[in-house]
Parts: C-alpha cells; sequence; structure tokens
C-alpha cells in the first residue's frame, strides 16, 4: 500500500489519512488461468468445426455400428445430415435378394429430447417398397421391426407410429392368412390421425376359410382419425364363393364406407352392394343392388340389408321382383350365411311339378261327383300358383352340406282374387338337398275360386306326421256342391298323419248324379305306407241317386275294403282301389222290384286315374251266391264260394252277366257286388 505525501491522517479512521489512494497489484497466476480458458474455447470450436466437417464419416460409422448392433441389414447413401433434418436415398432394409423395404428416397426430421436422445416426428419418402406379413393380431414388417420400438408383450397389436409422412409413389406387399394383398398409397399426415391420402389395393385370391375372393380389385380415398384408417370407395372381384355351402356372387361389387382397425384386422361400416347373381343352397337372386351394414372380422361379420332383385328363386317358388329387409351373418371361416327378413314379391310362381301333384289328384276325379268341384277348385289352383304377391318374413340358414329356408308368415293374393295367408308358430319350412316341406302353422284361404278354409298344422320336426284340424266352408261348383266336417289330423306312432272327418256331396257324374251323399273318411296320409282311405267299413248313404232311367231314394251303402284299404297308393306305386257293398238297402225298392237296379259297374283303365265310369258295362245283378265276371274282370268273394263244377262266363258285347246258364236274381238283402280297380261308381 502507497501514501502519497501531504495527506494527512483522521483519527476517526484509524489514523488513516483522511484521502487515501488505494492501489491492488493482480497476481501473475490468475492472468495465466485466464489466458488458459479463452485458449480452451478456442480448441472446442475448432474442434466442434473439424466434427461437422466429418459429420457424413462419423454419422456413417454410428448408422453402420448401430445397424449391426441390431443385426439389420442395410445400405444407403447419405445425402445432408442436419441436426433437424436428415436426407438418404437408395435405401435397401433387409436381404438385398428380397429387401422388407426399399426407397429411392427419404428425408427424416427429427428433433432432440432432453435426455439427449432423438425422435422422428416427419419422413418424406418416394419410391417406397415395404413388404410385411400379418401374424396374429399384429403386422411383421421383417428386419424393419428391429428398428421400430419393441412392443411391450409379443401380443401387443400393431399401432401406427406417432409420426408425420409425405408419401408419393410408395407401395405395401403385405402377406396375410388369408391371401397375398398389395395396396399403393400416396398422402400426407400425421399417421396416428390426420393422414389424407389414395389408397389402392389388389389380391388375386383372398381366402379367410372356407370361402374365397377372387380377383379383388379397390380404388378408394383413405384417411385416419384417431388411429383407425378410414376408407371409402368401390371394391370390386370376379367371384365370391363358399363351394361347401353353395354360396356364390358373381362380379360383385361393393361401395364402401368403412373403418378399419390399426392392422386391418376388424372392420365397421356400410356399403352398396351390387352384383350379377347370388346364390345360396337352393335360393337365387339375379341383377341384385343393396344397401348393407357391416361390423367384425374378414371370418365372420353381422350387419343389416336391404335388398332389390329382379328375378329371384326361394326354394322351389320363383319371382320377377323381390325386396328383401333385415339383418345377417356372413361366417365366412365356417362358410355358413344366415338371414332374418321381410320379404316382399311380384309375379311369384310355383313350379308346374309341385302344383300338378295337387292338381293331378283334383283332375283324375273328373268324372265323379266331386268332379265340378274339383275342377273348379283344380283351375284356381293352377291360376293362384302361376301368378301371385306375396310379403312376409323368413329365416335362412345356409351352411356346408345343407340349409334351410323358413317362412314364417305369408300374404299371398292373386289377379284372381285368390288369397292364402300363413301365419303363427313356425310357419312352412324347406330343407335343402333332402327337399323336405314341414309345415307348423295356421293356414287360410279364400277367394279366387279357392276354397274358404281355415287350417292349423302342427308338425313338431322335418319328417314327422301332422296333428290338428282343418275347417271348410261348403263350396260350390255349378250344380255341385261340397260341405265337410272339420277335418282333423292326428300323428299315428308308424310316422303316418290319421285323417277323419264326413263329407257330404250333391252332383252329376257321367250317366247319373247323386245327392246328399254322406261319407265317413278315415284315413293315413304319409309314412311308410304312402296313403290309404278307408281300412275298415264305411258306412255311406244317399238321399238320392239317378243311373241313366234308374231312380233311387234315400239309402245305406256299406262299403268294405276288398284288401287292407278302399283307396290306396305305396310310395312310388300306383293307385289302388277295391271295395265291396254289402246289404245294399234302397229306399225305393217297391217301386222297382226286390231290386230292380241295374248296376253300373266299372272299366278298367291306369291304375292311377280315378272316377272314370264305363258307360258299356252294365251288371244285371242276381242272388250272388257264386263268383261273377264284370267286364271281363273276375271278382270273388269267399264268403259265398261258387258251386262244384259250375261254369261262369261274361258277355260284354250284351252288356249282361251271367252266373252259368241261369239269370241272377237277388233281393235287396242279399245284393252284394265286388268292384276293383279304378271305376269305383259314386255312392
Amino acid at each position: 500500500m502507497i501514501v502519497r505525501a501531504g495527506d494527512s491522517e483522521d483519527s476517526e479512521n484509524g489514523g488513516r489519512p483522511a484521502h487515501e489512494t488505494i492501489v491492488v497489484r493482480r497476481h501473475r497466476l490468475g492472468r495465466t488461468l485466464g489466458l488458459f480458458g479463452a485458449g480452451i474455447v478456442g480448441l472446442l470450436l475448432i474442434a466442434l468445426f473439424g466434427l461437422w466437417l466429418a459429420r457424413k464419416p462419423i454419422a456413417n460409422n454410428f448408422i453402420a455400428r448401430e445397424l449391426a448392433r441390431r443385426g439389420v441389414h442395410g445400405t444407403y447413401h447419405l445425402d445432408r445430415i442436419g441436426l433437424r433434418t436428415q436426407r438418404i436415398s437408395n435405401l435397401v432394409i433387409g436381404d438385398p435378394a428380397h429387401p422388407d423395404l426399399t426407397a429411392r428416397s427419404a428425408q427424416v426430421e427429427m428433433h432432440l429430447k432432453l435426455d439427449g436422445s432423438a425422435e422422428v416426428f416427419r419422413v418424406v419418402a418416394r419410391g417406397v417398397r415395404l413388404r410385411g406379413q400379418v401374424i396374429g393380431s399384429r403386422v411383421s414388417w421383417g428386419e424393419v421391426d428391429r428398428l421400430l420400438p419393441k412392443p411391450k408383450t409379443v401380443a401387443t397389436p400393431f399401432k401406427l407410429p406417432d409420426i408425420a409422412v409425405d408419401i408419393a409413389d410408395s407401395t405395401i406387399a403385405l402377406r396375410t392368412p388369408f391371401g397375398s394383398l398389395g395396396f399403393a398409397v400416396a398422402g400426407q399426415g400425421n399417421l396416428t390421425g390426420g393422414f389424407k391420402g389414395r389408397l389402392a389395393a389388389a389380391s388375386p385370391r383372398l381366402d379367410p376359410g372356407k370361402c374365397a375372393l377372387v380377383d379383388m380389385h379397390a380404388s378408394m380415398r383413405v384417411s385416419i382419425e384417431a388411429r383407425r384408417p378410414h376408407v371409402i370407395g368401390p371394391l370390386t372381384a370376379q367371384s365370391f364363393a363358399c363351394p361347401q355351402s353353395r354360396i356364390a356372387l358373381t362380379q360383385p361389387r361393393l361401395d364402401l364406407d368403412s373403418d378399419f382397425s390399426e392392422a386391418f384386422g376388424s372392420f365397421d361400416g356400410k356399403g352398396r352392394l351390387s352384383t350379377q347373381t347370388l346364390a345360396a343352397g337352393d335360393n337365387a337372386l339375379a341383377n341384385l343392388i343393396a344397401n348393407v351394414s357391416f361390423k367384425g372380422t374378414p371370418t365372420s361379420a353381422n350387419g343389416t340389408i336391404d335388398l332389390a332383385a329382379q328375378k329371384a328363386r326361394l326354394a322351389a317358388i320363383t319371382a320377377n321382383a323381390t325386396r328383401l329387409r333385415g339383418r345377417y351373418h356372413l361366417g365366412a371361416g365356417k362358410g355358413d350365411l344366415a338371414l332374418v327378413a321381410d320379404y316382399d314379391a311380384s309375379g311369384a310362381s310355383l313350379p308346374q311339378s309341385m302344383a300338378s301333384s295337387i292338381t293331378g289328384p283334383l283332375a283324375a276325379a273328373a268324372t265323379t261327383p266331386i268332379g265340378p268341384i274339383a275342377t273348379a277348385i283344380g283351375n284356381a289352383l293352377t291360376q293362384t300358383v302361376s301368378g301371385f304377391d306375396a310379403r312376409g318374413s323368413l329365416r335362412l340358414v345356409n351352411f356346408p352340406g345343407g340349409g334351410a329356408v323358413r317362412i314364417e308368415s305369408a300374404n299371398a293374393s292373386a289377379p284372381t282374387g285368390a288369397r292364402i295367408r300363413v301365419a303363427g308358430r313356425d310357419g312352412i319350412s324347406y330343407y335343402w338337398p333332402s327337399g323336405r316341406i314341414r309345415v307348423d302353422s295356421l293356414i287360410a284361404t279364400d277367394g279366387g275360386g279357392l276354397p274358404t278354409a281355415r287350417v292349423d298344422l302342427h308338425q313338431p320336426r322335418n319328417g314327422a306326421p301332422f296333428s290338428g284340424e282343418a275347417r271348410f266352408a261348403p263350396y260350390a261348383a255349378g250344380s255341385s256342391r261340397l260341405a265337410l266336417d272339420p277335418v282333423r289330423f292326428a300323428a299315428a306312432a308308424d310316422g303316418s298323419t290319421r285323417i277323419m272327418t264326413t263329407a257330404l256331396l250333391d252332383g252329376p257324374f257321367k250317366g247319373g248324379r247323386v245327392t246328399g251323399l254322406r261319407v265317413p273318411i278315415d284315413g293315413r296320409l304319409g309314412g311308410p305306407g304312402g296313403f290309404a282311405f278307408g281300412h275298415a267299413c264305411l258306412d255311406t248313404s244317399f238321399q238320392s241317386l239317378s243311373v241313366g232311367a234308374m231312380r233311387l231314394g234315400a239309402a245305406k251303402v256299406p262299403l268294405c275294403p276288398l284288401s287292407g284299404a278302399i283307396v290306396s297308393q305305396r310310395p312310388g306305386g300306383a293307385l289302388q282301389l277295391g271295395a265291396v257293398a254289402n246289404r245294399l238297402n234302397p229306399g225305393d225298392e217297391r217301386r222297382h222290384g226286390p231290386l230292380g237296379l241295374r248296376q253300373v259297374a266299372h272299366r278298367r283303365r291306369r291304375a292311377d286315374r280315378v272316377g272314370s265310369l264305363g258307360e258299356d258295362q252294365i251288371l244285371s245283378a242276381g242272388e250272388q251266391e257264386r263268383p261273377f265276371r264284370a267286364g271281363g274282370q273276375r271278382h270273388h268273394d269267399d264268403r259265398y264260394p261258387a258251386a262244384s263244377g259250375e261254369r261262369h262266363a261274361g258277355d260284354q258285347r250284351g252288356h249282361r252277366s251271367s252266373s252259368g246258364k241261369r239269370p241272377r236274381t237277388c233281393d235287396a238283402r242279399c245284393a252284394r257286388h265286388s268292384l276293383r280297380g279304378d271305376g269305383f261308381p259314386a255312392g
């Protein structure tokens, strides 16, 4: 410390001068340290500048070491390395012969995080070719997976990366358990939400189980919202078929509007479907257009459908136009289809073979007293089933090996005014390939020449016998009238259905007329024996009977079967008819003598035709103690054996019959005659 001269000391300042100047001299070590620090900073700046100049070789070495550490084969060319933007070209990842990823050029933009790591936030790519494979619920991209963040578990599904992309001229080849898919993608935006672009897809064949989509192509707008890809656009194919289930669509086109999961493993959307033909078992639609919704996976989907078709076939029923509205399930993995829908069909018709099974027996009765009624009902049925409109509800199931359609309700009407209604319980079911029909419903008919009827049938299962009841209003056609008691149906132990009623008939037949003909009906239908009526004797009667010049009043005519049943037909066999009229008791016996009856016999015809009368075979019945011939056909009643050595002959030319040489006479109490074949005279 130096004290300048002339300065006085101040006692209050410790004896120091009042105006003192202090000079401090720095130590040489401090200056040296300062100069060293400045040198270090300069050296660092020079080193960093050198590193910046050498950044590409360092980056190359770093990338090479990182690829080697992760076991990734890769080649590339670094075009630019920056703190934020990196550019690379001619990138190849994976086996050079079959690379998992190639890119003509890519620009990667990233930012540094506080922990020193880098995070990619944007990628601009051109000419990218990416190959992948769907494994379970995730997608594997080969060796590219080793460069991506590892999932928490093996089962962790694929997630879209949270990065923005700008993609053009880029394609993806994806192998799935259902077949190969190819995509072409172009667009911009964040892959977790905000991406918008175009997507084209194609596949030679997709086979998700027991069904196949052949030659599929799609061109759609694609966007991603909340990690869910959304596509809008058409999807076409050459065919979609499930051969084992007989399900097939020809040249389908589906205009999609659908959301998908991140890995395209599930979907939820709607669309408009059009196809040339759609077949499901024994059912088919042509020129179909439908609005559909769908939700599910490639192997199982549910949804709604509202379709219109120009031509339709439901089992054996065809229609010119059909509308269906309902819900469906399509199990492409198992090849099954289920549909619950309301239908509306116009110009519908039944095949001639099905109609003839009903009208054929009616036509065969044309020459019997029921002939006019049978003809009228047959004509009404023919006109009704050849063109009618119908609406109602149905259920359809189709699966490998078969299926069924159930008409739960039907309201059919024909231009003739005929109406048929089906409602209640299970309705009418048709099964394929067996072709069987099950009826378990209420059926009502009226108008257009059809009988007014209400039929309640119950059939617990396919092929089982019926039970129930049918009520028919009296039916008249011309001078004929038919009335039926309630018709009762009862299931029998052998699988047949027993039918019981009583018919009351007025009507003409060839050469005569009957009024008040009462015929009890008790028979069996179905089962191993086909159908048969009249197993026991029937107490038939009439109020009046006219045959030619003969007139009879009220009489009872007990009819007994000759063998088994009066009328019978085994499955696939011919119609058989045979009956015995026992103790004929005409009411005007006094007017015509002991019998006075010239009995109209039958002419033998084909066994499957019923009701013809032979006008040229007239039998004068005598005392029936012996067999006799009628129309050249030998008839014999074992309860009245022939006398030994007697001769029996019949003469058709003279319209008479004889037993031996003596004309046959008999009173009303013993009169019997046998009829066999197809010409059973009514009454």
